[in-house]
Parts: C-alpha cells; structure tokens; sequence
C-alpha cells in the first residue's frame, strides 16, 4: 500500500510542477548510491566480493550542467580485464588498451550506460532526454563535461540501442566488415555467436552475402542461432576442432574469435587459404592465471597458409567507418535485418551477481543492467514523436497506480496458467505494451505471443472507425505482434515501427486528436 501511495504522489507532483521542476524533489527524496571497486582478484577472493554497494551524497548542480539518472548498465566480458589493472598491463606495456582499461581499487567505477535527465541547467539537454555514454556508475550522477553522451533516437527502446547500437555491436558490425573484409559466397565463422558482440557479428556477415556458422554454449542459444538463419553447434558437447569439422568441412574464409585458446587454435586448422581470422576477445582465457593460459601450439598455420590475423578495438576504426556503422544498424534494426537478444537483470544493487553471471555465460545476448526510471515523462514515450500536437498532450493523461497494478496482475495470472516461469510489463506506451517474459520452454514463449497481448486488436478497431474520415493514416501491420525470443532469459517486444508510426501519424493530426475516440485511446504510463 505504501510503494502505491508513493507512486501516487509521485504523479501528482509531475502533474502539477511538470517532468521538469518536479524531477529534482523526487530524486532529492531518495538515497544516492554507487558502485566501489574495491580490490583486484585473487585466488582467495570471490569475484562479487571485489565490488562494493556505498552511500555518495546527491550532486547539485551549477550553471550548464547537468543530473543524470542511470538506467541501464552495459555488461561486457573485457570488464574483466579491467579488474587485473597493473599485471595485466604490465604484459603488454605501452598498450593503449589496458591504459584504459584499469580499473582502479578504493575508486568508483567507470562504464557505459544509458540515462536520464532528471534536471538540466544546460541548453544542450532537456528533462527526459535518454543518452548513452560512458559514466560513474552512480544511481545519479553529474560529469565535468557532457560531451561524450549521445542522446538517443527517438521510437527505439534504449535496450534495444544498447543491444544494437551499443559498444559491443559496433565492434561486431565493425570487426566484421572492416577487419574480416568478406565477400558474398565466402563462408565465415564466429565463436561466442550468441553473445553481444557475437550476434551483430553473424548477422552482419549474413546481411553482406556470406554462409554464417558459429558456436555457442547451451542448445538454446544454438537453438536461437539456427532461428535466424546460422548453423552452429553446442562446444560443451564436442570440441570446437570437431564442431568446425562437421559444420565446416570445406573449411572457412573468415573466423570471427570472441574466445581464444582451444578455440583460436581450431580456427588456425580450419581456416583456408588467403583467410583472414578477426581476433574480437578471448573470453575462455579471462580468469586463466598466466602459467595456465592455453598456448597456441599450432601458429606456424598462418604462415604456411598465408592467414590475415589482426586484433581489433572499437575506437581503433575511422570516423567514417563509425558513422557508416551507426548509420547501417539504425537501419536494420528498423528493416529487421538485425534482431537484438538481451538478458536484461533488473535492479541496480545486481551489478556484481550480474556481471559474474556474464562470466559464467548466463546471458543470450547482450547482457545489461536495468535500474527503473525516476520520473514520469511523456518524452520517453511514443506520443512524443516530431509533429506530435499540443492537443495530445493534453488528451495523454496518467493511468491510475491501481489500473496499473491490476493490468501487471492480469498479464501474471494469464503467464501461470500457461505455466511460463513470469510475465510482466515492463513499459507500456498508450495502447502499446512491452511485455517480457521468462520460461525454459520454447512452446510455452510461442503460445505466450497469442495469450498476453491485446495490442494490434484495439489498434484494428480504432483504425476501422477512423479509416473513412482520415484516409492520410498508414497502414497497419498485417501481424499482431512482433516478439523476439531468448528462450529462458525473457524478450522484449521492440518492433513496432509500424504501430509507432500509425500513432505518430494519428496524433500529429488535430482533427484524428479531437475525435473522441482517439481520446480515449491515448495515455501514457511510466513506471514508478
């Protein structure tokens, strides 16, 4: 009853000061924490006991800055070589990489996320506005400069971004197209193919003609794989010699390695002629002490075959090839040709148990953190598209916190009776919803696409009273629902270009606004 009355509050506060006085009373309200790495790894420590939960004051602001609130944290596998520091530098002295990469003990921690503006000063940035950069992994927090966050595009989830547009993709779509330099008919492999980078990767070679095989470590991310359209198989039931054999026996032109060790070392027997190998990470060789880790016994490969091997980063690419990147994923991502697949783990103070469950291979995907928003702000939401009127602003009024509550309950009951493990959603937008939800059955997420959604119906009835007075509106899609899978970890519905431009295209007209029934259709819910 409490956390309902909160949120009750909370609305009418926004509805009286508005999103931009009202988000500074809010989130003074609350306690600030951030996340401490407190020392390196040892033998004798567990990985989750290096991080530390700890109280840090609320900034206040001056003159053209600005407070952001995190909401999503990016997990990724080379945070793992920022937590050795020194010794691992000291193996590769002069390597621009692990300058940056040294986590330093006793001292907040520094990553990328996606965030919020809860109250701005500067002229660059409004309240609601979603960036994406990298920042102290405070629950808010302020930087010296604001220069190195992009705000993000509007109509796409941020998860979404992450996933697809985040520092793992672009090396993926980079690594892949600049590196491997593929041609149409050349048959590639990936390993870690179900991960963040690993996905993008794949489907960038597939969008670029090529025959796409990989590897991955459970039969439900192979399962996932051969969903969109890639042979792979499962190494913890074969080795990867006889995994690249059977799938491969003519060999490969490229190898795309997220894993090193046994993995690369396969890849230098399999590789053909004049090929080329994209070394991405080495995952399997992380948490290796130095003395164990897997040396490669069979180099001479590259040179008998006359291979290409090059290592690569994200910021070792040009300026064109990064915009050509940012630019290619915003477009398939909107045409479909790349599906995004997150693990998403809810809840700030998860960082540690979520970071090791990334080292454990727990995630489909990319894996990220998910802290809820703090605010309210039709901003974040698909009524506030460019040409979006004044007049739907008005008609998109907060639903109550108890019709809230009884829709999360509705979606819950209907998730238990066809037995998936939870339902939930997770935003909702209008008549939009994002439902994510979490089974081990691949049958029961299928039927689950038919049972929890209501969406396109109402969309069909609207537009059917609508269509003979306002013949401009776009067509709907002629499916009802555009899912994604990750099998256990959940999915989130995230392709709605299609409804998102009917209701941009709805609201944008002042006459479809003033219908009454138009009216009753809009409103905005943000999640408390």
């Amino acid at each position: 009853r409490l956390k309902l009355d909160i949120a009750r509050l909370r609305s009418i506060i926004i509805f009286f000061l508005g999103a931009g006085k009202a988000s500074l009373l809010l989130t003074m309200a609350g306690q600030n924490y951030e996340w401490i790495f407190k020392s390196r790894p040892s033998k004798s420590a567990t990985l989750t006991s290096l991080f530390e939960r700890k109280p840090c004051s609320m900034p206040t602001l001056g003159d053209g800055e600005v407070l952001f609130a995190v909401h999503i944290i990016s997990l990724d596998p080379t945070m793992r070589n920022a937590m050795a520091g020194d010794e691992a530098a000291e193996r590769t002295e002069g390597s621009s990489y692990y300058t940056m990469m040294n986590w330093t003990p006793g001292q907040v921690i520094n990553w990328f996320v996606v965030a919020q503006v809860v109250e701005s000063k500067s002229a660059d940035f409004d309240v609601g506005d979603m960036v994406m950069g990298m920042a102290p992994l405070r629950k808010f927090f302020t930087t010296p400069t604001t220069q190195q966050f992009k705000k993000l595009p509007p109509g796409i989830p941020p998860e979404t971004i992450m996933a697809s547009m985040g520092v793992t993709a672009m090396t993926g779509y980079l690594g892949a197209k600049y590196t491997g330099c593929p041609k149409a008919g050349e048959t590639v492999f990936v390993s870690a193919a179900a991960g963040a980078t690993g996905l993008v990767a794949c489907q960038t070679f597939k969008a670029l003609g090529c025959n796409v095989f990989g590897s991955a470590g459970t039969d439900q991310k192979v399962s996932l794989l051969q969903s969109l359209g890639i042979q792979a198989f499962n190494y913890k039931n074969e080795t990867y010699l006889s995994g690249m054999r059977r799938l491969c026996p003519q060999g490969f032109d490229v190898a795309f390695d997220n894993v090193g060790g046994e993995c690369l070392e396969a890849m230098l027997e399999m590789v053909n002629e004049f090929g080329r190998i994209v070394l991405c990470g080495a995952i399997s060789q992380y948490d290796t002490p130095p003395e164990q880790k897997h040396g490669i016994r069979n180099l001479f490969h590259a040179i008998a075959k006359q291979v290409h091997i090059k290592g690569i980063l994200v910021y070792g690419f040009t300026a064109e090839q990064q915009e050509d990147c940012q630019n290619t994923l915003t477009q398939w991502m909107q045409d479909g040709t790349v599906q995004d697949t997150s693990t998403i783990i809810e809840g700030f103070d998860e960082f540690p148990d979520a970071l090791m469950g990334l080292f454990a291979g727990k995630n489909t995907g990319k894996m990220m953190v998910r802290e809820a928003l703090p605010i309210c702000n039709s901003k974040i939401s698909t009524l506030d598209q460019p040409g979006a009127s004044a007049a739907a602003a008005v008609a998109a009024e907060p639903r109550i916190a108890d019709k809230a509550r009884a829709e999360h309950e509705t979606v819950q009951t209907a998730a238990a009776q066809i037995e998936l493990l939870s339902a939930r959603i997770v935003d909702q937008s209008g008549k939009f919803y994002t439902i994510e939800i979490h089974s081990t059955d691949q049958q029961n997420v299928d039927f689950a696409l038919r049972k929890l959604t209501r969406r396109y119906r109402e969309f069909a009835a609207l537009d059917t009273e609508l269509r003979p007075r306002h013949q401009a509106l776009p067509t709907l899609p002629e499916k009802s629902v555009f899912f994604r899978r990750t099998f256990k970890h959940g999915f989130m519905d995230d392709r709605e270009r299609r409804l998102d431009a009917y209701l941009s295209a709805l609201v944008a007209d002042p006459a479809a606004v003033a219908e009454p029934s138009v009216q009753r259709f809009l409103g905005v819910e943000c999640r408390a």
